[in-house]
C-alpha cells in the first residue's frame, strides 16, 4: 500500500496545535487554559475569607468564567468536547471502574483519619459535597481537559491535573480557621487523583467515569459531615 502523503504540517508540535486546529486560527485555547486556572485559583484561595478578601474571589470566579465563555469549545461540539456526547458498552464499563476506584479511595481516606471506612449516618451536606465534585469535573476533567487536547492526550491528562492542583491547593492555603494543613499532601494526593480521573476521561472519552469516582468518593468522605466545612464556605 502506498504511504499517506505528508501534510505540510506534520511534525508541528501539539502546542502549535492550540493555536491552530484543523487549519483553523485557535488564537483563544492557551490563554483562555491559562486564565481560567488562575481565576479559579484565585477563587479558591479567598472564596471562604471575609471582606475585603471575597472581592478577590468574586473576582478570580469572573475571570475564570469570561474566560471560558470567551475561549469556547473551539471546532468541537461542546457535548463531545466536554465528554458528555453519548453512551457505549467501554463507557459503562469505565464507569464501573470510576465506581471502584472512588469507592476505594474514600474507604482509605477514611481508614487513614482513623474513621469508620463508611459513614453510618448521612447527612444532606453529602448532596452539596457530590455536586461541588461534579462541577470540578465537568470544569477540569471535562472543559479543560477537552481544550488541551490538541496536545495530545497524555499533556491533556496532565494540564488538566495540575490545574486543578493548583485550585485545591489554593483552597488550602490560606484556612479561616487555626488549623494544621498539610498542603504539599494535598497537592501530592490532588495531582495524583487528578492523574487517575484524566486517564479515565481519556481511555473512555467520556466525563461520565470521573464524575462518578469523584462523586463516591465524596460521599464516603462527606456522608457524615452535617454542615459545610470552612473550605466550602464560612
Amino acid at each position: 500500500m502506498a504511504a499517506a502523503p505528508t501534510s505540510p504540517t506534520a511534525g508541528k508540535s501539539g502546542l502549535k496545535e492550540l493555536v491552530t486546529q484543523a487549519g483553523h486560527p485557535d488564537p483563544r485555547a492557551l490563554p483562555g487554559i491559562t486564565a481560567a486556572s488562575v481565576g479559579l485559583a484565585v477563587f479558591a484561595a479567598f472564596s471562604h475569607r471575609g471582606a475585603p478578601q471575597v472581592f478577590l474571589a468574586l473576582g478570580g470566579f469572573a475571570l475564570a468564567a469570561a474566560a471560558i465563555l470567551w475561549s469556547g469549545f473551539g471546532t468541537a461540539r461542546p457535548t463531545e468536547l466536554l465528554g458528555l456526547s453519548g453512551c457505549s458498552k467501554r463507557v459503562v464499563t469505565f464507569s464501573f471502574v470510576g465506581v471502584a476506584l472512588g469507592l476505594g479511595a474514600g474507604v482509605w481516606h477514611r481508614y487513614a483519619l482513623d474513621l469508620s471506612l463508611w459513614p453510618h449516618d448521612i447527612e444532606v451536606f453529602v448532596v452539596v459535597a457530590c455536586l461541588i465534585g461534579a462541577t470540578e469535573e465537568i470544569v477540569y476533567r471535562g472543559w479543560l481537559l477537552g481544550r488541551a487536547r490538541p496536545l495530545g492526550p497524555a499533556a491533556a491528562v496532565l494540564v488538566a491535573a495540575l490545574a486543578h492542583t493548583a485550585y485545591k491547593t489554593a483552597l488550602f492555603a490560606f484556612p479561616s480557621v487555626a488549623e494544621s494543613i498539610d498542603l504539599a499532601q494535598i497537592a501530592l494526593a490532588t495531582f495524583l487523583g487528578g492523574i487517575v480521573l484524566g486517564a479515565l476521561r481519556a481511555a473512555s472519552g467520556s466525563l461520565v467515569p470521573p464524575m462518578l469516582a469523584h462523586a463516591v468518593f465524596d460521599f464516603a468522605v462527606y456522608g457524615a459531615v452535617a454542615t459545610a466545612p470552612w473550605w466550602v464556605w464560612n
